[in-house]
Order: structure tokens, then sequence, then C-alpha cells
């Protein structure tokens, strides 16, 4: 059997290839200034709406399957802000020490988030 030794080189291109991925993920770029750099990639959440009873959608669809996996809400998936609902995001509320309110607001968001 033979060795695989050189058998597994990187193409010829690899400079280009590894330039164009250092462009497409970079994390930091020059500010306008050129003295300092800017970060591109904040890590900053998108802003979520805010949701309370009356509402209806993808997002409250989402919020509510996040909720089953606390097993703060028992009802059915259906997008409908309903009074279920609004219990089960106060209980989840209490647990995570956010203000408890029945309104899914930023840091509602936020503690929903960590839920795994």
């Amino acid at each position: 059997m033979e060795p695989l030794d050189h058998k597994f080189q990187q193409p010829e291109k690899h400079g280009e290839v590894k330039a164009e991925q250092q462009r497409n993920f970079a994390i930091e770029e020059q500010g306008e200034n050129g003295d300092r750099p800017k970060q591109i990639n904040t890590n900053e959440s998108a802003a979520m709406p805010e949701l309370r009873k009356g509402s209806r959608g993808e997002m409250v669809m989402k919020a509510q399957r996040i909720l089953k996996r606390s097993s703060d809400y028992v009802g059915y998936v259906d997008g409908d802000f309903g009074p279920f609902m609004e219990a089960a995001v106060q209980s989840f509320q209490r647990r995570s020490k956010v203000p408890i309110t029945g309104i899914i607001d930023h840091q509602t968001w936020d503690a929903l988030n960590q839920i795994h």
C-alpha cells in the first residue's frame, strides 16, 4: 500500500480561495477614517416583535413552540395568542425573573431564546 503523503495537497488556487473566505466571513473591516477597525458582525439579535393577547402569526407559533419545550404552554401551536398563551407567558416570566406582564417583549424574547 502506498503512503498518502502529498496526494491530498491543496489546489493551486488555495490562496485565492482563502482570500475569498476572508472577504465573505470577515469580522472586522477598516473604519471610515482608517484608524480603527469597526465590527461588522456584532452578534446582536434581530429585533423581535412584541407579542400580546390578540397577536397572531408565525412569531406567535415560534413562541408557543419554545414555551411548549419549557412546559409552560400546553395548548395547540396555532399562532393565536389567547388566554392560555398569556398565562403561559406569565408563568415563564415568573420563573425567568423578568417583569410579569403577559406580553412577550425584548426581555422575554431574550429569556425565551435561552431555552434549547
